[in-house]
């Protein structure tokens, strides 16, 4: 009965974890991270700027494309784990990119302006 009863208290002595990071029970919990959240979004908005260039700037693009720039940002800003996902990763920007140049030339061809550079030939390039 003893042996339970010390077994017990020492298992619920014992926290898992991060001890920096605190519990949600005592309202802590906060992470090692001291830009937290926001850095990843610092990384995903740089990676859209340098994206979006190549067709006049982030700010300058339509909705729709703006977004598509962002998405692309996000999958070039994640660390796939995996040889598989990584692949996939490559392709969806591929897709993603092809699906914004194909917009660009649409709004060229109705507008009547110069082209603009290319992002895949860019990402193409060893």
């Amino acid at each position: 009965m003893q042996e339970t009863e010390q077994a017990n208290a020492q298992a619920s002595s014992q926290k898992s974890g991060n001890p920096a990071w605190g519990s949600r029970r005592d309202g802590t919990g906060v992470s090692g991270n001291p830009l937290g959240g926001a850095s990843r979004k610092v990384r995903i908005e740089a990676e859209a700027r340098s994206l979006a260039s190549e067709y006049g700037g982030l700010d300058s693009l339509p909705a729709i494309d703006r977004a598509l720039v962002m998405q692309a940002a996000a999958v070039l800003v994640s660390r796939p784990a995996t040889p598989e996902e990584q692949t996939r990763a490559a392709n969806t920007v591929r897709r993603i990119i092809g699906d914004l140049e194909r917009r660009a030339e649409r709004r060229e061809a109705s507008s009547g302006d110069l082209p603009q550079p290319r992002v895949l030939a860019r990402l193409e390039q060893p």
